[in-house]
């Protein structure tokens, strides 16, 4: 207790803050937090999904180049 009494001095701590105070800005972080949290899952979702197409999309395009390299192969 000593201790941390004196670490706030030297940083000029005053007065603590309500504890009430500081349980309603935990609170607005928290709920902060959540509505961010949702929006990157959103987002990741997302992400993940254009990347399948991406990759679906690759494969279609690339069937046609083994084709045509299996046809000049024969020749």
């Amino acid at each position: 207790f000593e201790a941390a009494a004196r670490a706030l001095k030297q940083m000029g701590v005053q007065k603590l803050p309500d504890t009430a105070a500081l349980q309603k800005e935990r609170d607005t972080l928290m709920a902060e937090k959540q509505k961010d949290y949702t929006e990157y899952q959103k987002i990741r979702n997302q992400a993940k999904e254009m990347e399948t197409i991406k990759r679906n999309v690759d494969s279609l395009l690339a069937v046609p180049q083994k084709a045509d390299k299996e046809k000049y192969q024969k020749r």
